[in-house]
């Protein structure tokens, strides 16, 4: 199924199950394998004590409607030109196109130097292949619970909450996945995977997001949420260095493939940097700003 698809006030409930309490505890301060980490010998005690705290928050969240998830998906034609990933419209003669091009790992010790434009069909094989692209935030009311939580001087419940936010929107991005892999472009059967299978990543495909290893130039985002007019569907806003506002929000793309998998670009050379800015149009200058710690010095 082709198209952009809303998901606004998706339900609470059921992103619960796919928290992962492992990633929780690591940004509370407390690294380790959750549930593992409620018996170890040092940390369990404080993890127990953490994790019923959160719980009882998180079940107040979820009951009183303290938090809006809202996010839109969209599966649209697109191939691969040279590193460039071209998405179109539709798939009638003369659609309306972006381009959005990527960058590529160059480190002498990787058996291969991927692309995300690796994991399309290419342009001239006289086939579009397909593209997924989304943007989902859990952050929607965030503001005004830490703000409550603030002015009673409870700091512990006012980062507890940021932190329960930023869990709920990871798993509204796995919830969003399963529905693009089983619904909309249907190769995965219903209840094929279990939470652990999600958590581990055993399934087919990716969905990176703009920003991070495999697509490090933040820009990117204002062309997707353009794209799919992000900000009147999930009411996700972008700051002038490419911030999502609220904070607890991802955007990113999706890929198929049975062979895509994620990786990082790592530092780029003074050739790629100058073609990926002249493919950008972006101002070498400018470019630099945005990705100098990719740059090889």
């Amino acid at each position: 199924k082709t198209g952009r698809f809303p998901l606004c006030n998706y339900p609470l409930e059921e992103l619960v199950p796919l928290v992962n309490w492992s990633y929780f505890f690591a940004a509370w301060g407390l690294p380790g394998r959750y549930p593992d980490l409620l018996d170890h010998p040092e940390k369990g005690e404080e993890a127990r004590r953490v994790l019923q705290d959160a719980q009882e928050l998180l079940h107040r969240i979820v009951s009183r409607r303290l938090l809006r998830a809202d996010g839109v998906v969209g599966i649209y034609p697109a191939v691969a030109e040279g590193d460039d990933i071209v998405v179109y419209r539709d798939d009638t003669p003369g659609a309306a196109c972006l381009r959005l091009p990527m960058l590529r790992n160059q480190q002498d010790n990787r058996a291969e130097n991927l692309s995300l434009a690796d994991f399309l069909a290419p342009a001239d094989g006289g086939k579009r292949d397909a593209l997924g692209m989304f943007a989902l935030t859990a952050g929607i009311g965030l503001e005004r619970i830490v703000g409550e939580f603030r002015a009673v001087h409870d700091d512990y419940r006012a980062i507890m909450a940021k932190l329960l936010a930023d869990r709920l929107a990871e798993a509204f991005a796995e919830a969003l996945h399963r529905y693009v892999r089983t619904e909309l472009w249907g190769y995965e059967r219903p209840g094929e995977k279990t939470v652990e299978d999600l958590f581990a990543g055993r399934y087919r495909g990716i969905r990176p997001a703009i920003g991070y290893p495999s697509a490090p130039d933040h820009s990117l985002k204002a062309d997707l949420f353009e794209w799919m007019d992000v900000g009147r569907i999930a009411g996700i806003s972008l700051t002038e260095s490419y911030m999502m506002m609220p904070g607890e929000s991802v955007c990113g793309l999706i890929f198929a493939r049975a062979d895509a998998r994620n990786f990082s670009v790592g530092r780029i050379g003074a050739d790629q940097s100058a073609d990926y800015a002249r493919r950008r149009g972006m101002d070498p200058e400018r470019l630099a700003a945005l990705l100098g710690q990719h740059l090889e010095p």
